[in-house]
C-alpha cells in the first residue's frame, strides 16, 4: 500500500478512476487498513475496534504524507496484533460487532488478510493507470 502511496501527488490520492461511484487511493489505503485492524483485532483479541466505515469512503487528503500518517498508526497496530502473545485457537467464535454474524477466529484472520490482499491490489492497478496516463 505505501508504494501506491509514495511520492503520489494529491491529484491521484483523491482521483476517482471511473467516476464519482469507484473509490481514490485514499479512500482504498484508509479503508484497507482500517478494515484490517478491525477483522484482526476480532480474530486474535475477540473484540473490534470502533470505526466509522461509511467516513472511510470519504476519505480526502492533502497529500502523501498527510495519508501516511492516517495508515502507517493503523499498520503498526496491525502488525502489533499480529505479534500477539496469547495463544490463537482457529475455532474460537468471533461475533461480528455490526450485524451479529459468527464465525471462527480462523475465517475472520484469512477475511482480515484477503481483503487487503484486494484493496493493496486494487491500489496497485490505480497507481499504474494513473501513471500510464500520464506517459500517454
Amino acid at each position: 500500500m505505501r508504494r501506491a502511496i509514495a511520492d503520489a501527488p494529491p491529484e491521484l490520492l483523491n482521483w476517482r478512476p471511473a467516476a464519482d461511484d469507484t473509490n481514490s487511493l485514499a479512500v482504498i489505503a484508509v479503508h484497507g487498513v482500517t478494515a484490517t485492524r478491525f477483522w484482526l483485532s476480532l480474530a486474535i483479541t475477540g473484540t473490534a475496534p470502533e470505526r466509522n466505515r461509511p467516513a472511510e469512503f470519504r476519505t480526502i487528503v492533502s497529500g502523501a504524507q498527510e495519508l501516511l500518517s492516517i495508515v502507517d498508526p493503523l499498520a503498526a497496530d496491525c502488525r502489533e496484533l499480529l505479534g500477539f502473545d496469547s495463544a490463537f485457537d482457529p475455532g474460537a467464535a468471533r461475533v461480528d460487532p455490526r450485524d451479529g454474524t459468527a464465525r471462527s477466529a480462523a475465517w475472520t484472520l484469512i477475511h482480515a488478510v484477503s481483503h487487503l490482499h484486494e484493496h493493496v491490489g486494487q491500489a496497485e492497478i490505480t497507481r499504474q493507470v494513473w501513471d500510464r496516463g500520464r506517459q500517454a
